[in-house]
């Protein structure tokens, strides 16, 4: 075997994989909106004058005896004042081969455009040490960063 090949495989074992990357893809729907599509879900992702959404991860968590599929929008907001990021969560509970929508969880960031002084950051960031954890708590409990999912005819 070659040392690419073994490098490769290497990469690939120490990165680990995620068994359900690719469940979702996000759609342009109009100048504003966008579809996240699942396994037989989609939903609206209203941008909330974010713009450049990506679909950047998948996660697959189990809080409480349950498991979840949660798929993260990004989107940046640019005004005259700050920087901003938003993540948006998009939470499914994972029965067997289907995805039934519970809610989305929002999280923020901000750095001010003139001084680069940190307005806020994101509560659930996935490059934080406790990211699972922090999530799970989102998902069991009603919180002020929560909103239904716009669950949408697959047909569009």
């Amino acid at each position: 075997m070659n040392n690419v090949i073994k490098l490769s495989l290497l990469s690939l074992v120490l990165s680990g994989f995620n068994t359900y990357a690719g469940s979702f893809s996000l759609e342009s729907y109009s100048d504003n909106q966008y579809i996240l599509k699942g396994n037989g879900n989609s939903a609206f992702v209203d941008t909330q004058g974010a713009n450049a959404l990506m679909l950047v991860d998948e996660f697959s968590v189990t809080c409480e005896k349950r498991h979840y599929l949660v798929p993260l929008v990004k989107g940046r907001i640019d005004n005259g004042e700050s920087n901003a990021e938003s993540f948006e969560y998009f939470v499914f509970n994972k029965n067997k081969d289907t995805y039934s929508p519970l809610k989305t969880v929002s999280s923020y960031s901000a750095i001010d455009r003139k001084s680069g002084e940190v307005i806020t950051s994101h509560l659930l960031n996935p490059a934080s040490e406790n990211f699972t954890k922090t999530l799970c708590i989102f998902i069991t409990n009603e919180t002020d960063f929560e909103y239904p999912i716009q669950v949408i005819d697959n047909q569009l």
